[in-house]
């Protein structure tokens, strides 16, 4: 019965990202969160917009974040990095939830963005991106002639 509600709520967030891909707006939810034994490590984000920006927030504890790769390729931003083991010398550990090793995590961004000036900064193993918004991508007013 556990498996069943499992796979219907995979198969909705399925229905759910292809009725958002079909409007033109990405997945809804396009989060890639394993089970701590899967030992994932990706990061988690928030991504929010105004009228001129997309903003982009990652929780990357444990990484040195001038280490981050950040690219821009066709509406995608891709965030990679490696968080090392930290191991100290006589010490066992019965359990080990932090995951370490190489990480990508992709998301679509929901228009164009201007690449020549994307803003990143991090403090306290958190990522904050600042997207400017393509001027294609901006709303525009449009004023009507009369005669």
């Amino acid at each position: 019965m556990i498996n069943n509600i499992f796979s219907d709520m995979n198969r909705m967030q399925h229905e759910m990202d292809n009725l958002f891909s079909e409007l033109g707006i990405g997945p809804l939810l396009d989060v890639r969160r394993a089970s701590l034994t899967d030992r994932s490590i990706a990061p988690l984000l928030n991504l929010g917009e105004d009228s001129d920006n997309y903003y982009v927030e990652a929780q990357l504890p444990g990484f040195d974040l001038a280490n981050l790769e950040l690219t821009v390729e066709d509406n995608h931003l891709k965030i990679s990095g490696a968080r090392q083991e930290e191991t100290e010398e006589g010490i066992r550990w019965h359990r080990s939830e932090r995951g370490q090793g190489k990480f990508e995590r992709a998301i679509r961004l929901p228009r164009d963005i201007d690449t020549e000036k994307i803003e990143a900064e991090g403090a306290n193993g958190v990522l904050r991106m600042t997207l400017p918004k393509a001027e294609s991508a901006k709303p525009k007013q449009i004023s009507v002639k009369t005669r």
